[in-house]
């Protein structure tokens, strides 16, 4: 996986790979990459090589534009997702389906639709490999057995199992520019339709983020909201401040001191609901540590490799 950008990120050191991908897009990391989709599209195909294959999710007309215009200068065999493949849920199921043919696959055991699009893009890329020694076992073991902690992750029994009341819900998700805030959105309306639950948010954000971008879409979903500064990061917004962003957008906000006192405040309630801890990788760092036991360190808030 590409870390930041393409062009310049360290796993670009690979002279020959046997593959590359790029998944969705969208704007993060505009003071390294460029603030327009095309830029940034154009530092990922920064990873594409002469000959290699390269497997791309959907994409806005402009990032595309952008990436088609690198592999064809460079000649890199390009397979686009809706042309060249696609991936799709079918009556509990997921359909992949390209010029090899049909695959019915289980659903992901990652949550939320977008989820399908990325087994997608990575099944993709294995088709790619033309590679017969993996098994269609094998990608349905794959796809059903991956864990991404901190991404539409469901946290039960551990040290913040304590804070909530019966029936309600804990999720954490790492996601922090206005795509992450979309993807939220689709995915926990769509979890309210299968099983109604009022949403609370406990949000935490850094400067260096479009925190009103991201919240907007969350916005939708009428949450009651409480926010905190990340603890030990310089550039954590303030909690007040992203309170006073999120009641600009006509929601209910209230500054807390931590997560901890957030999810205690929650619990009074005594009423069930489904709460997502928000915001920033530096927080889910935090939120794990403290409901998995282990010990923090200054770099990321936890132990965890």
């Amino acid at each position: 996986e590409v870390g930041l950008g393409g062009r310049l990120d360290a796993t670009n050191m690979i002279a020959k790979p046997v593959a590359t991908a790029i998944t969705s897009m969208g704007l993060d990391h505009q003071q390294y990459l460029g603030d327009t989709l095309e830029l940034i599209a154009t530092e990922k195909a920064g990873i594409f090589k002469r000959g290699v294959p390269a497997i791309v999710g959907d994409m806005p007309g402009a990032a595309r534009t952008a990436i088609e215009a690198v592999a064809e200068k460079i000649k890199s065999p390009l397979s686009i997702a809706n042309q060249d493949w696609q991936a799709f849920a079918q009556n509990g199921r997921m359909v992949f389906q390209d010029e090899d043919g049909l695959l019915d696959l289980p659903l992901p055991n990652l949550v939320g639709a977008h989820q399908i699009s990325n087994a997608g893009n990575a099944i993709a890329t294995i088709r790619a490999l033309k590679d017969h020694r993996i098994s269609e076992a094998a990608l349905e073991k794959g796809i059903t057995s991956a864990d991404w902690p901190a991404r539409m992750q469901r946290l039960k029994s551990g040290g913040l199992e304590k804070y909530l009341s019966k029936g309600s819900e804990l999720w954490l998700d790492g996601g922090h520019n206005p795509d992450a805030g979309e993807i939220l959105h689709a995915a926990f309306a769509e979890l309210n339709k299968k099983h109604p639950l009022p949403l609370t948010i406990i949000w935490g954000m850094l400067n260096t983020k479009d925190a009103f971008s991201f919240m907007k879409p969350l916005g939708k979903l009428k949450p009651k909201i409480y926010t905190i500064a990340i603890p030990g990061e310089a550039n954590a917004i303030a909690a007040e401040d992203l309170a006073k962003l999120a009641r600009g957008q006509k929601l209910n906000a209230i500054s807390s001191s931590s997560f901890e006192a957030a999810l205690n405040t929650i619990s009074h309630n005594k009423k069930a609901t489904r709460i997502l801890i928000c915001g920033s990788l530096y927080l889910a760092g935090h939120v794990l540590a403290a409901h998995d036991g282990e010990t923090k360190t200054a770099i990321s808030g936890t132990t965890r490799a």
